[in-house]
């Protein structure tokens, strides 16, 4: 236990069990004194980072899209048939993917079905699936460093913040912003990453218990399972799609996957793994490409009865729409203008380091983004002042070295679009306390720091960056 504790507001009180501090800049997080989430020696050992320049390499320039355990080509001819996966840091190619087409989707969701119906998986024992679930996260434990500088590459978030996701040691490197109370919570939400999620789940599947209610009459009331539908974003491609994932195969799914064209790559990795870690032939199909084509066909695809989407709003209803035809059931997380409310007794400087962190992280590019404040009038000037120094002092730069603490925008219309918010804001009457531009002396697509003071009437209130 730590020697001193962090005082929280009322207002934060509720995290009080979960933070405590040392003489370190950072709030470390306590775990709960569990076997599910204590970290055995020699695991801590396994997870050594490397300060060198990234050596990690896509195994192969180009990438079908994998469907019952294999990858194969898209049915698409011409230029249309493959999509160039960029690193957003320098706009050079990282690998060639395919880009499936409706007739795509629906090979995977007949792979998956077919995959279901033979009972490989869905009618294996829960012990059975519980040990390949296991063996997935054993072999993810094991790629973990790899996957966190591959994550930063597709994506140009820094390589300390994938680091400090991909991994449950509480990063003490993990931005160096001093960070404190956010941090820690975010970092705990985080723990939980790719191999934890598979082995809760596996646990969770050896205990499962099943029921069936008593009906009079000659009625047989029964479950069926059937191809769930999942397609990620681009911001978190490991983390979302194996939140989606572990459940979906515990349960005995079989699952069709439409990661981002933005960031794919990782994901169609995951499935590879998958398979070779025993998961059967079929049950998690992975169908990278445009979400206007391959992921509209998924969404509207009579054979999914499940869509989980984690995207846009605007998406989020289009995708709605298409799977309401059918009926489907969907689960949604969207895009959202988070706010910290700030009441009048807290550490001002706490509070800074904190909503530096929630605005900031991935470029500001999630979708819990803590991008807009409210603020007591009584600390609000000092609190302001504050921030913009906090925000001046960030380190933009190349997003694989380990001094770079905000790395790039995804995408080149991404960044345009985001500009259009600055500007249309100081239409609105912001104030620009700093950034709001592009930094002349950085590679393309690096994002300005942004600070605004504005009032609750103007767009860039409710729109998502």
């Amino acid at each position: 236990m730590h020697d001193k504790a962090l005082r929280i507001p009322h207002s934060a009180a509720f995290l009080n069990k979960l933070l405590s501090v040392d003489n370190r800049p950072l709030v470390r997080y306590v775990a709960p004194r569990r076997a599910s989430i204590s970290l055995p020696r020699s695991r801590r050992s396994s997870r050594v980072w490397s300060r060198h320049a990234s050596t990690a390499a896509f195994d192969r320039d180009e990438y079908g899209l994998f469907i019952d355990g294999k990858y194969v080509s898209a049915s698409g001819a011409g230029a249309d048939a493959r999509l160039a996966v960029e690193n957003p840091a320098t706009t050079e190619r990282l690998a060639w993917v395919a880009n499936a087409t409706a007739a795509d989707v629906d090979r995977a969701v007949a792979s998956g079905k077919r995959a279901f119906a033979e009972g490989a998986w869905s009618r294996a024992s829960t012990a059975d699936r519980a040990n390949v679930l296991n063996n997935i996260a054993a072999a993810l434990r094991k790629r973990i460093p790899e996957f966190a500088e591959k994550e930063s590459l597709q994506t140009g978030r820094p390589i300390r913040e994938m680091r400090a996701q991909l991994t449950r040691i509480p990063g003490k490197s993990m931005i160096g912003l001093g960070f404190s109370l956010l941090v820690r919570v975010w970092l705990w939400y985080a723990h939980l990453f790719d191999e934890e999620w598979f082995e809760y789940f596996a646990a969770l599947t050896r205990t499962a218990e099943g029921s069936v209610p008593p009906f009079s009459g000659s009625y047989v009331n029964y479950v069926q399972r059937l191809p769930l539908g999942t397609i990620t974003p681009w911001n978190h491609p490991l983390l979302i799609a194996v939140k989606k994932l572990a459940p979906a195969l515990a349960a005995g799914n079989s699952v069709v996957v439409k990661p981002s064209e933005l960031a794919p790559l990782t994901v169609l990795q995951l499935a590879e793994l998958c398979h070779a870690a025993g998961l059967p032939a079929g049950v998690f199909n992975c169908v990278p490409g445009l979400g206007a084509i391959s992921g509209h066909a998924l969404a509207e695809h009579p054979g999914i009865k499940k869509i989980d989407f984690t995207g846009g709003t605007v998406t989020g209803r289009r995708v709605a729409a298409a799977a309401g035809g059918n009926l489907a059931s969907t689960t949604m997380e969207l895009g959202g203008k988070a706010p910290i409310v700030v009441f009048d007794d807290v550490d001002v400087d706490e509070v800074v380091n904190g909503a530096a962190f929630a605005c900031f992280i991935a470029s500001g590019q999630t979708c819990v983004t803590g991008a807009r404040l409210i603020v007591h009038e009584s600390i609000f000037k000092e609190l302001v002042d504050k921030l913009v120094a906090k925000v001046r002092s960030i380190r933009l730069g190349d997003p694989m070295s380990d001094s770079t603490q905000m790395g790039t925008i995804i995408s080149e219309p991404h960044l345009v679009r985001i500009h259009g918010m600055v500007e249309r804001a100081k239409e609105d009457g912001a104030t620009v306390r700093c950034g709001g531009q592009r930094a002349p002396d950085l590679k393309v697509r690096k994002l300005p720091k942004i600070a605004f003071v504005f009032n609750g009437q103007m767009c860039l209130h409710r729109l998502h960056n």
